[in-house]
């Protein structure tokens, strides 16, 4: 029994990254998962996108899609590097292959989601409109705005809401970073964008503007994966789940989020596919 425990390791060691996906995929929640060094993806993570990822005053990585994918990384023994950089770049690695997957608010067209994989929605976001001012009670977006300069993340689910905007003119940008600081210029008339972002910046000594505490939109948040990358979209999807059943998803959402208008909820648990 012995020679063939190590018979086994070694074959799975000579697989390489294949062989320590099968053995965390089969040990996982178990302690006896193969002892094997443990399988790396490296994960691309736009740039200072608080509080889904940026670095703390100590510069190390942070946010709750950090430690999200920290802990399932953990329950199936696998090891997150996180990239940081622009989305677009970051797609461009992940379709090439360089990234294994990439998180954040991408909306994908319909001829790129054929390049691409997804998982499972992780979270539900909502879109935020930053306003140069308080406005009445009785603002009405598509009304207002019609016709404006709206500064949005290009591809972002914040342009593809600015296109509904009777003839707006729409500013796009590659950050939400670039975005706040043409906000903060005066150069256009409001900013659509994740409403958590945008309260998180106000909070935190972005001084320009007012958040409209309406939300716009729900949105779906799914982390677009390398196609080759299978093996990866069942951890994501498995491995989230089984934080929503421990209720380790709901206590890292509070800490982010705990002050969050849709705390009691923070997201739709059910109906989730295994694939």
């Amino acid at each position: 029994m012995r020679l063939r425990s190590a018979q086994l390791k070694s074959s799975l060691l000579r697989w390489g990254r294949w062989g320590a996906l099968l053995g965390a995929l089969l040990g996982a929640g178990s302690a006896a998962a193969f002892s094997v060094d443990a399988v790396s993806y490296h994960i691309g993570v736009e740039s200072e996108s608080p509080p889904y990822h940026f670095r703390d005053q100590n510069a190390a990585q942070s946010g709750f899609t950090i430690e999200l994918l920290e802990a399932v990384g953990r329950i199936y023994h696998c090891r997150m590097i996180f990239e940081e950089g622009p989305v677009e770049r970051l797609l461009n690695r992940t379709r090439r292959g360089e990234l294994d997957a990439l998180v954040g608010g991408r909306v994908l067209d319909s001829a790129q989601q054929k390049l691409f994989l997804r998982s499972d929605p992780y979270m539900q976001a909502w879109l935020g409109l930053l306003l140069p001012e308080a406005e009445a009670e009785g603002f009405e977006p598509y009304r207002e705005l019609r016709g404006q300069r709206l500064c949005v993340q290009s591809d972002s689910p914040g342009e593809y809401f600015a296109r509904k905007i009777p003839s707006a003119t729409i500013l796009r940008f590659e950050s939400i970073a670039q975005a706040l600081n043409a906000f903060k210029d005066a150069d256009c008339a409001a900013l659509i964008g994740d409403y958590r972002l945008l309260e998180y910046k106000l909070k935190h000594g972005y001084r320009h503007g007012w958040l409209w505490p309406q939300q716009l939109e729900q949105v779906s948040l799914n982390v677009i994966i390398s196609p080759g990358q299978r093996g990866l979209r069942q951890i994501i999807n498995r491995g989230i789940r089984q934080l929503r059943h421990s209720g380790e998803y709901r206590r890292i959402f509070y800490r982010w989020f705990k002050d969050d208008f849709n705390v009691t909820r923070p997201d739709n648990e059910d109906n989730y596919e295994d694939n």
